[in-house]
Parts: structure tokens; sequence; C-alpha cells
């Protein structure tokens, strides 16, 4: 439970470091890319490690493990390779060699380069299917999404270590990485 007064103890792009969590090393540094509110005023935070070179992957952790820097990070580190933005809205390419994929309208979700080539993960919503397309078989439509709105709620499914479903859990997403891109 928050003891700041219902409110959430840091803010998106805050950089933090962690306590009391074995697997995490104190000393690293971490960015707090999501914010969500549970039942009580608990607040948990999703990290993205500092340094980009490191090989966690990213953590979701409650405030009273966390301790502030008093040093911000910004959306430039959430930037992709590519001529493409996050919710941009763009057209596959009628000869996209996946027949499944071609012609239909896309939304970017992220990019990569793999071996040179930028690799676009989009979403197809009239398919409902994620996907990767290379970058140079999509076409600009002009369109980009809106950002997600703070305070919608979300659901996640709890999963035992041992990969048992526990059930699902509610929550309000405060504030997001998602939201300021």
């Amino acid at each position: 439970m928050s003891d700041n007064g219902g409110r959430a103890i840091f803010n998106v792009f805050d950089v933090v470091r962690v306590s009391d969590t074995p697997s995490i090393n104190p000393h690293d540094k971490y960015i707090v890319i999501s914010i969500r509110e549970y039942p009580s005023e608990r607040f948990r935070y999703r990290l993205s490690p500092l340094d980009p070179t490191s090989d966690l992957d990213a953590v979701l952790l409650d405030e009273e493990g966390l301790t502030g820097t008093g040093e911000r990070s910004d959306a430039s580190r959430f930037d992709f390779p590519g001529k493409f933005l996050t919710r941009d809205v763009a057209m596959i390419a009628s000869d996209y060699p996946d027949v499944e994929l071609a012609g239909h309208e896309c939304q970017v979700d992220s990019a990569n380069v793999v071996d040179g080539v930028i690799e676009t993960l989009v979403w197809i919503p009239d398919i409902e299917l994620m996907a990767v397309v290379e970058e140079d078989y999509l076409t600009a439509t002009g369109r980009r999404e809106k950002p997600p709105l703070p305070g919608r709620i979300a659901t996640s499914t709890r999963v035992s270590t041992g990969g048992e479903v526990l059930g699902e859990v509610s929550y309000v997403i405060v504030d997001d990485v998602e939201s300021h891109l």
C-alpha cells in the first residue's frame, strides 16, 4: 500500500535502483516504463534496464523495493530504427511475399535491425494478427493512432513459477511510455 496519499511515488521516465530483489544487482539503474495501480492503492512499476546492453528484460516490482536516483530519461530512448514511429498506420505492399498479409492496413508497434534489414512489428486489425514485415514493404498512410489514455483498466494472467495459471488480476494503468511516444 502506498504511503504517498494514494499517489504513485515515481513517474514514467524516472531512473531508479532496485533493492531487496536477489536476482537484480542493486547498483544497476532502471527506467520506469509503466505504472500500475492495484486494489488498495498498491502501486507496481514496470522497469527497463537503463543499460541498453543489459541481458535483463523488463521487470514488475512494488514501489517499496525502489529508490529514486534523481535522474530522468526521456522518450528518445525508445526510438527504434527506420522511418516509422509507434502507432503509425501503414499499408503492406500488395506484392508482399506472405499473401495473407499483402495489401492490409497495419499499425506499427516497433522495429529492429536484423542482418541489416529493418524488420517492423505490426498489428493488422483486419485479421487480428501481429506480424513482422520488412520496412521496404510498408508504405506510410500519413495517419497515426492516438496514444492510449492513462487510467485504462488492464488484466494480466497470473502464472506460478512452475507454469500453473493462478487466475487473473485487474489493475489501472496510471501511465506508461506508450502514452509519451
